[in-house]
């Protein structure tokens, strides 16, 4: 008989289970060792349609619990298959996995001490939030794929832009101007990409969560009347001619972006 490299601990916790881009189903975390846990899913129909939509027993699951007052999702490998469950294997071997289960045990077990009838609501109320936290993280996922793609082409298209304009000007000083903002583009591009990536993720878990704040979108003319006086002639010269072809970039390039 094969020795496990490591021991397997018994528990009872209540998760989600997601294969694929759906919102999961309800499952239990039964045991668990330094490598993957072992996972059953009570609704027999979730239960076969996953079964039959895995073409190969290495296909990535992930298992979204409560440990403390977070959702952790773990990505697995599934490596077999029972009856009404499946052996999984942590994608990353992170000593933070068994923290956070062993975490959640403690919760479970606790509770279960306070009360003996752990109640059907609440275990819906868990459901539905894990549910929610692996739907933010699909849509950041597929947030982080469209910015990764369609960010870099509009740069391009963008220092293509600046340079047509440059080459029109009269003199080489005006050029330099098309050519620092193109420098400046170039030397942002990475920081723009994680910026705007982290913003749409963040207000992304606010809606989720209740926390989104509407910014101001008006501001008054005393207000707007004290920042253009702050602003230099060269420094509005030099945001105009960015404005300009970013502008006419992205009336070439938007209609692809929006596709």
């Amino acid at each position: 008989m094969e020795k496990r490299d490591f021991p397997r601990e018994g528990v009872d916790i209540d998760a989600v289970f997601n294969f694929g881009e759906g919102e999961g189903n309800l499952c239990k975390i039964e045991d668990y060792s330094g490598e993957g846990i072992y996972v059953t899913i009570p609704d027999q129909r979730y239960l076969k349609s996953v079964k039959d939509s895995l073409t190969d027993i290495d296909s990535i699951v992930t298992v979204t619990f409560k440990a403390g007052s977070r959702y952790i999702a773990i990505d697995c490998v599934v490596v077999h298959q029972q009856d009404n469950g499946f052996g999984l294997k942590f994608v990353h071997q992170n000593p933070k996995n068994v923290d956070a289960i062993k975490l959640a045990a403690e919760a479970t077990a606790k509770r279960k001490s306070n009360d003996a009838l752990l109640s059907k609501e609440q275990g819906h109320k868990n459901l539905a939030a894990a549910r929610k936290s692996n739907l933010i993280k699909v849509a950041n996922s597929r947030a982080k794929s469209f910015l990764e793609e369609r960010v870099p082409e509009f740069l391009r298209a963008l220092n293509e832009s600046l340079m047509t304009e440059a080459e029109i000007q009269s003199s080489d000083a005006a050029q330099h101007q098309y050519f620092d903002a193109m420098a400046g583009f170039k030397k942002l591009a990475n920081r723009l990409l994680e910026q705007l990536d982290g913003t749409i993720s963040a207000d992304a878990s606010d809606v989720a969560n209740g926390r989104w704040k509407e910014k101001r979108g008006e501001t008054s003319a005393d207000e707007a009347e004290g920042s253009l006086s702050l602003v230099e002639k060269e420094e509005f010269e030099d945001w105009l001619i960015v404005r300009v072809a970013t502008s006419r970039t992205w009336g070439g390039h938007g209609s692809t972006t929006n596709s």
